[in-house]
């Protein structure tokens, strides 16, 4: 486990298989095409909201969160409509589009654009 903090950020083709990343900060990010396939993200934000308002929105075109578990995680303004998200877990995570995914039958399906 390890906490990092990724503003404005290129991640593009990053590898985080496997990982667990805790206290996980991406702002104003592109982090399209990474995989982050069987990692687990816990009270984790991957938000352009985050702190501060003019970071931007992350860009998440394509990238690989399958099997991965979204724990307390805030995703708002995080457009995911292109992510791959097979077997993805959602418990109290904030949605793209600022939904719960505990109100939503336990996923961000159907709420993946902000």
């Amino acid at each position: 486990m390890f906490a990092a903090f990724f503003y404005q950020a290129n991640l593009t083709g990053t590898n985080f298989s496997g990982k667990t990343l805790e206290t996980f900060y991406i702002g104003g990010s592109d982090i399209s095409n990474a995989d982050f396939s069987n990692t687990s993200f816990t009270n984790t934000y991957i938000t352009g909201t985050f702190q501060d308002p003019s970071v931007g929105d992350v860009t998440a075109n394509n990238t690989n969160f399958t099997n991965t578990n979204f724990v307390s995680t805030n995703l708002t303004g995080t457009n995911l409509s292109s992510a791959v998200l097979t077997g993805t877990t959602w418990s109290n995570t904030t949605c793209p589009d600022g939904t719960n995914s505990d109100s939503n039958g336990s996923t961000c399906i159907g709420h993946l654009v902000p």
